[in-house]
């Protein structure tokens, strides 16, 4: 299935050989959850935080704010 943002782009999960590309960057806290539009990634997020991986390993202003 294929879904489009309201700008047309493409709204995609990315798989390879069945595993969730975007959960792991999500879960490594190399990528954000996108919460205002859902709330899919928010599990990987909030362990990555508590983990501090990644991005959360340090101070950084989420785009979102």
């Amino acid at each position: 299935m294929e879904a489009k943002d309201r700008y047309g782009g493409l709204i995609a999960n990315c798989f390879v050989d069945g595993y969730n590309v975007n959960a792991r960057l999500v879960y490594e806290g190399l990528a954000l959850a996108y919460r205002k539009y859902s709330k899919q990634y928010v599990p990987e997020e909030d362990k990555a935080r508590a983990a501090k991986r990644g991005m959360w390993a340090g101070d950084f202003v989420p785009p979102r704010d």
